[in-house]
Parts: structure tokens; sequence; C-alpha cells
């Protein structure tokens, strides 16, 4: 991806880029981060507060949903993962149940990725 990103490598790199194709084309930065301001709330909960709600956020996504795994990936309880997962839908006031509010939160994991990346 770095390398696609950076104009290095085969012209193929770019087909290969997927999703980071749409942020590669959209020049206007002002559009994108709109998409990634959803996860404010959580990023300033976790620096305030130490803890790892955008991390736990991003595992529940790639997860699916399941709860068991998102604990075992970050080494801690079921209970703590539930109650992680409670404070994120009540600081985002989002249902991680419904399919917009999952690609969105999505999407904005993928631009904020694509945003490291370029700086």
């Amino acid at each position: 991806l770095q390398c696609a990103l950076a104009g290095k490598g085969n012209g193929q790199s770019f087909s290969k880029l997927g999703i980071y194709q749409l942020f590669y084309t959209c020049h206007d930065t002002r559009v994108l981060s709109q998409f990634t301001e959803v996860l404010q709330p959580l990023e300033t909960y976790d620096a305030q507060y130490g803890s790892q709600l955008i991390e736990t956020l991003r595992l529940y996504l790639r997860c699916s949903g399941r709860v068991n795994q998102v604990a075992d990936e970050m080494y801690c309880h079921r209970n703590t993962t539930n109650y992680r997962i409670k404070k994120i839908k009540s600081l985002l006031g989002m249902d991680l149940d419904e399919r917009e509010t999952i690609f969105k939160l999505q999407m904005a994991f993928y631009l904020k990725e694509y945003q490291s990346l370029k700086s």
C-alpha cells in the first residue's frame, strides 16, 4: 500500500489499492476528514482516560462483533470487552448492529489508515 501511494512500483499497484483508490482520487481533504470525525469521541475518551476504545472497536468490527474473539486478541476478559462495547455505543450514540453504522465506522478506520500512510 505504501509503495502504491508513493507512486513506486509498476502500473498495477494502483489497481491493487482497493477501497483506498477512492481516498486517493479525492483531493479535498475536508471531504475525507468529515468521515473520520465519527471516531473523535472515542479518541478523546482514550486520550483522557488511557482506555482502548478505538482499538476495541477496530477489532470488534474486524471480528464481526464476536466479543470472545475480541477479548482473546486484546488479552482481556469478555466482561471487560462487553463493558467497552457498551461505552463505545454510548459515546457514539450508534447501534453497532446496523449495517450502515458498521460500514461508516469501517470506512473511518480505512480512511485513518490511509491518512497515516500519506503523511
